[in-house]
């Protein structure tokens, strides 16, 4: 079943109650892993299908086309908010800031981003409140972005990586759950800064 039908099943448990056996039992019958975010318990399916934000610059462009089609072909629901050609440059903050959002407003499950670096959209990214988007040039760090960092938005770099790592990263970074427990913990004192405007 989609995850939008399990996720938050469960709300506000504080961090030290008891989950039995048998609810875990439950929940593994549903190929389904339990962790805490933001004070509350979330129920994540790895393998369910998302709605997902790509965009992308000149730079971009042509692997954001990639994406989108292997996206297509795993099931899940694309989102493009351009660029729409990659023969003229353009400004990347114009087309990752409305992927972001979409994102931070829970319109989009996740997001993919793309430029030169993906630096440049990592950091429009992480101005919209509840994105955690991380730049990952290889296997290793896009897999902890998702097990100890809770990354919504995968930023990649279209100079720096090839097709066949593309893909990689990509599959990778969808299937990857977040691991919660001390790293839970972690993210939410980062979600903590937006809600009391303490890093405007």
């Amino acid at each position: 079943m989609p995850l939008r039908q399990y996720v938050a099943a469960i709300h506000e448990l504080p961090l030290h109650c008891i989950i039995t056996t048998l609810l875990l039992n439950f929940f593994k019958k549903l190929n389904c892993c339990l962790f805490f975010v933001s004070k509350k318990f979330f129920m994540e399916n790895i393998n369910t299908i998302m709605k997902i934000a790509l965009a992308a610059d000149h730079r971009g462009f042509e692997f954001k086309k990639h994406v989108a089609s292997m996206l297509a072909q795993m099931g899940h629901t694309v989102k493009d908010f351009g660029t729409t050609t990659g023969a003229e440059s353009v400004d990347y903050p114009d087309y990752g800031l409305k992927a972001a959002r979409s994102v931070g407003t829970g319109e989009s499950d996740r997001g993919i981003l793309i430029c030169g670096t993906g630096i440049g959209m990592s950091l429009v990214a992480n101005k919209v409140n509840g994105v955690r988007a991380a730049v990952c040039h290889n296997l290793y760090t896009v897999e902890m972005s998702r097990r100890h960092n809770d990354s919504n938005i995968l930023c990649i770099g279209a100079d720096v990586i090839d097709e066949e790592l593309l893909e990689q990263k990509v599959k990778l970074w969808l299937e990857t759950p977040f691991e919660g427990g001390r790293h839970a913990r972690r993210v939410e004192k980062i979600m903590d800064v937006e809600d009391d405007g303490s890093g405007i």
